[in-house]
């Protein structure tokens, strides 16, 4: 990849001119067009290359820009602090609040570079609390960790927990921390200026620009979507300050395709054709809960497996419903379409691989497969 330095603009430009949005706006046409039909190192690259030589702002404006894609909407000038959650009137002339780098200073962000003042990576804090953290990896807290301290171990931020090694924030967070963690890993290849190739890892012992724990932030991905508020302020960084984006926001299987993507076929075999979003499942593959656990419904949102779950037939507990519900062979041959028409299509039992119609879940209208998708 081509070694850029990040454009920088003063603060006078777009201080007075930037506010709070409250509507969600489409992706932009052909944003992503370099990443279709890929996956793994490929798609990596493309995302890179998509995202790099974004207008950096500097590290003393990014004050201001909290009081956009930090506010409290229902306090004026008030800020949500990261760890903390509590609305506070941001300001780091105090002393008492700074900037949070998500991925620490130490473990590869420099002081000079675009990765210093990246919004998609700092977060306001109480000072005392980035400091309880430190450079601890993100984790799921070891209660038999010596080191172990529980929820409420923090006066500052109540709902964290820690151990010798790792820092577990709260639960609303975690899906959002671990999506700035994979834009961190993906964005900063060392290519830039004053930057160093962040790498995400499941290794316990850390070198130079590593930061874990990989396994866990794709845990926190899939547990915790993606929120209209995440959505709104990957909006605001991109029409107002950096111009570029969280692809991990816009396209929560991008995580798995690039970090994950040898991982086994969900529910008997899903593959994602073409950067479409097309999703093909197949009951007679391979079934394997522990590497993907979970479905997403239009309607109900996320549905986790059960453990009894088997090939033939699966077990889901549906977030939306708040029960147990079950798929098996014989009720579901399915395709899930993103995009401006989204919802559940059924195969026929007659499809072969030269003919592939499908019936519309909500009103019932057939289609053929658009020409160059085949499941």
């Amino acid at each position: 990849m081509k070694s850029i330095v990040a454009s920088i603009i003063p603060v006078f430009t777009w201080v007075a001119l930037v506010s709070a949005q409250t509507t969600i706006e489409p992706i932009p046409s052909g944003y992503y067009d370099l990443a279709e039909g890929k996956t793994g190192t490929q798609l990596a690259n493309a995302l890179h290359g998509i995202i790099d030589d974004h207008i950096s702002i500097r590290y003393n404006q990014t004050d201001e820009a909290f009081l956009i894609t930090e506010r409290d909407p229902s306090i004026t000038n008030n800020t949500i602090l990261i760890y903390s959650r509590s609305s506070e009137p941001f300001t780091t002339s105090t002393g008492i609040y700074n900037r949070e780098h998500l991925w620490p200073r130490s473990r590869g962000i420099s002081d000079s570079g675009p990765d210093n003042s990246d919004l998609f990576n700092l977060r306001p804090s109480f000072v005392s609390t980035n400091s309880d953290r430190g450079n601890l990896i993100f984790d799921e807290s070891n209660v038999n960790d010596s080191g172990y301290r529980p929820p409420g171990s923090f006066s500052l931020a109540p709902e964290v927990s820690r151990d010798s090694d790792s820092w577990e924030p709260p639960d609303s967070v975690k899906g959002a921390i671990a999506r700035s963690m994979f834009y961190m890993a993906i964005r900063y290849d060392g290519s830039d200026g004053a930057t160093t190739d962040l790498v995400l890892t499941n290794d316990s012992q850390l070198s130079g620009s590593e930061l874990g724990a990989l396994n866990t932030l794709l845990a926190w991905h899939r547990q915790f979507p993606v929120t209209d508020a995440e959505r709104l302020r990957n909006q605001e960084i991109f029409n107002q300050f950096q111009h570029n984006r969280n692809p991990f926001i816009d396209f929560p299987d991008f995580a798995d395709m690039v970090f994950n993507p040898e991982a086994p076929d969900v529910f008997g075999g899903v593959a994602i054709i073409g950067f479409s979003g097309w999703r093909s499942s197949s009951w007679y593959l391979n079934y394997n809960a522990d590497f993907w656990p979970w479905i997403y419904h239009d309607e109900h949102g996320w549905q986790y497996v059960a453990a009894n779950s088997t090939e033939s037939e699966i077990f889901l507990w549906d977030l939306g419903l708040n029960e147990w519900t079950f798929l098996n062979e014989n009720t579901y041959r399915w395709i899930y379409i993103f995009g401006n028409d989204p919802g559940w299509i059924f195969t026929f039992e007659d499809n072969n691989p030269q003919s592939r119609f499908f019936q519309r879940f909500d009103d019932g209208s057939i289609f053929s497969v658009p020409p160059g998708l085949t499941p």
